[in-house]
């Protein structure tokens, strides 16, 4: 196969060129992703009694408060379903 066509040549260099192509992108991806961030600033710890200027722990709103507002939308509904049979 001394001589081959032109166009089995440009085929090849095509092919060549993109996998070219893929294999630097998939290594730029790679070391991209493999960058780290950096680590989250470290806070006080909340509510300490030692600390004057320690931020105060978050209360989370669950239990009562969520009856207390459960209670209140029934009584409201009842409410306001007595008073439309009323009319």
């Amino acid at each position: 196969m001394l001589f081959c066509s032109c166009n089995t040549y440009f085929m090849n260099f095509r092919l060549l060129k993109n996998c070219i192509v893929v294999v630097m992108l998939l290594t730029v991806s790679v070391v991209a992703h493999a960058q780290l961030s950096p680590p989250p600033p470290v806070t006080p710890p909340c509510g300490d009694p030692n600390n004057p200027f320690s931020p105060p722990c978050p209360i989370p709103i669950d239990g009562g408060a969520t009856l207390l507002i459960a209670a209140g939308l029934a009584f409201g509904g009842k409410k306001a379903l007595d008073l439309r049979k009323r009319q």
